[in-house]
């Protein structure tokens, strides 16, 4: 198993770094939040203030009990979570089946369209497709009681399932945790539907939603774990080719104003004051 906790810490250390030697700031610094809020795109700052918000909210619905609330709460936390990551790689997700059968008629003008349009079905399918949460990722200790715990889950989520639907869908917990994780979650987030009700013909007990919707806020924290370890994975290494290209610019540039006759001690002046004078505007 992948240990998702490292990976992030290291991540978030390389970002640091990166920060500290172009910027001369720690990542974690206020400066560093506003500066990346300010040139984030602002479409995908509002999705992740989306998903800041609802995680937010599930974290309360838990500590209040509100279990069906906070897996609610947890669902759309993910699905911005995904939208987000939608965003942030434009290039793969337009490679997708989703994606092409989503502009097939072309109803859809823009990648923005179309992401804007799908539902948390859509979602899923994109992140089966691109695996977005592998196998490995998932800690182990949720795959096992899962898949056993799923098929109770099914008949009361959906009775009209056969027993070989449920144990399909039971054992991809095994070979797929991450999409059956986002499986689960969805089928208790569209209990909320009163049509499930109506056309499901079963009697609403309380006590239904209670212990899984309980689950499902800690199963929804894993999920949001492993989408947040895929955004690290992919944006540390883009941020290193960024930084590498800056710094074969930078180096270029220096040649070039040696060759003009500047001294090395002064171009790396000029460089520390322009960087001194980014800084203190940001202050």
């Amino acid at each position: 198993m992948i240990d998702k906790e490292s990976t992030i810490r290291e991540g978030l250390d390389a970002i640091d770094t990166m920060f500290q030697r172009l910027l001369h700031m720690r990542a974690e610094t206020k400066e560093a939040t506003d500066l990346l809020r300010t040139i984030m795109d602002p479409t995908q700052l509002s999705i992740y203030d989306l998903a800041l918000q609802c995680e937010t909210e599930m974290l309360k619905c838990n500590s209040a009990e509100a279990y069906f609330a906070g897996c609610l709460m947890g669902a759309a936390m993910n699905e911005a979570l995904l939208s987000l990551i939608c965003l942030f790689y434009p290039t793969e997700v337009k490679n997708t089946k989703q994606y092409g059968w989503s502009t097939k008629k072309g109803k859809h003008t823009s990648f923005q369209h179309v992401v804007g349009s799908w539902k948390l079905e859509q979602f899923i399918r994109v992140a089966e497709e691109l695996d977005w949460i592998p196998r490995e990722v998932v800690a182990p200790q949720f795959v096992v009681p899962l898949s056993d715990a799923y098929r109770e889950l099914a008949t009361i989520s959906d009775p009209k399932l056969s027993t070989a639907d449920v144990a399909t869908a039971a054992a991809l917990f095994e070979v797929s945790p991450g999409l059956a994780m986002l499986r689960m979650i969805q089928d208790l987030r569209n209990s909320i539907h009163s049509g499930r009700w109506i056309k499901g013909g079963q009697v609403l007990h309380a006590f239904h939603f209670g212990g899984w919707c309980r689950i499902a806020i800690h199963v929804s924290g894993e999920i949001r774990n492993c989408l947040i370890h895929r955004i690290t994975q992919k944006n540390v290494a883009l941020l290193a080719a960024a930084v590498e290209s800056f710094e074969k610019l930078v180096g270029v540039l220096r040649t070039r104003m040696l060759a003009e006759g500047w001294t090395a001690e002064d171009f790396d002046r000029a460089v520390e004051t322009i960087s001194a004078q980014h800084s203190q505007s940001r202050k």
